[in-house]
């Protein structure tokens, strides 16, 4: 598939994750692990690619059922190479999506472990983008509020 038209089904995919029915019509037909897919080959695509993969992540990642598949498919590993990327528009979606994967605390160990945390805390830092800055501050505080991952890195 081309970029431009993977690019127009992301984006399409991004728009129909904002209504609970279609984000699990989507998990359902297969929509998570291809968009994990298209979020793992896209680091060097069109800024516009990588926005609307990290955003259609993003919109999954409000169900906690989806939130879950995320991580269990690989899904965190690219969006914070997709947080790291030199596109603000990017920038937003992906520290979107690594909140909504903060929430779940397996999910929050896996931005541990893959690197998570020194990107979240550069968008923070650094960001022009007053959205990405809040959506990376969030991921961190709902990873290191003290309830859900020092559990699991104490156990």
């Amino acid at each position: 598939m081309f970029s431009s038209n993977r690019q127009e089904a992301a984006g399409a995919l991004w728009n129909l994750s904002f209504d609970d029915r279609n984000r699990e019509a989507i998990a359902a037909a297969g929509g998570v692990e291809a968009l994990v897919a298209l979020a793992q080959s896209c680091s060097n695509a069109s800024p516009g690619l990588q926005e609307r993969a990290a955003g259609a992540l993003w919109g999954l990642s409000v169900s906690e059922a989806n939130s879950i598949a995320i991580g269990r498919e690989g899904g965190v590993a690219p969006l914070i190479a997709l947080a790291r990327s030199d596109a603000e528009d990017v920038h937003e979606t992906a520290a979107g999506a690594l909140w909504n994967l903060a929430f779940n605390p397996g999910n929050a160990l896996r931005i541990v472990e893959e690197g998570g945390v020194p990107a979240l805390v550069h968008l923070c830092a650094s960001s022009v983008s007053k959205m990405a800055r809040f959506m990376a501050a969030l991921a961190l505080a709902y990873m290191f509020d003290g309830r859900y991952l020092l559990p699991i890195l104490c156990s």
